[in-house]
């Protein structure tokens, strides 16, 4: 029964290389919507861990939700416009690593995530030092953890639909 189910796979996925339209989505288009969601993750978790959380912790009678949840979307869509280009050419190389040592991939990309968001802050605090730096950090790495995240279950969702291993 499972020689039958690798062999219907296989089949469907040559079936699948010599369809153009289904060459574009399996192996680019999929992706590249996986990395914008996680990119709009990786933005929601910095706008709201890292500025509207900490307002109202601070202030929690200003009505820091209220004045801040406006703001958040228009940062949250920047942030996101900023998150794509920065974070491409590190998530890119991560990805490719984890495909070629055949690492455990819900693990492995939310571990790389966390790893690139780590990676990025320390650029960021390399070009201006912050006495917060350990904060700063920490929502990075927790930012890009789940980033690949949901990196990852985009893509698993979306080839499950396919009918194909991710």
């Amino acid at each position: 029964m499972v020689r039958d189910r690798a062999a219907v796979l296989n089949a469907r996925m040559r079936q699948d290389w010599n369809t153009p339209a289904r060459f574009l989505w399996l192996r680019l288009a999929r992706p590249l919507f996986s990395y914008l969601a996680a990119s709009v993750a990786v933005a929601v978790v910095l706008v709201y861990g890292g500025l509207v959380l900490p307002a109202v912790l601070t202030r929690p009678d200003a009505g820091g939700w209220a004045q801040l949840g406006e703001a958040s979307v228009s940062l949250i869509v920047f942030l996101t416009l900023l998150t794509l280009p920065i974070a491409a050419l590190p998530t890119l190389a991560a990805v490719l690593a984890i495909r070629l040592t055949g690492a455990i991939r819900g693990w492995a990309d939310t571990g790389s995530g966390a790893i690139v968001g780590a990676a990025i802050a320390l650029w960021v605090l390399a070009q201006s030092p912050s006495e917060e730096w350990l904060g700063f950090l920490t929502l990075f790495a927790v930012a890009g953890a789940v980033g690949g995240f949901v990196y990852w279950s985009t893509g698993t969702r979306l080839a499950r639909l396919d009918g194909l291993p991710a």
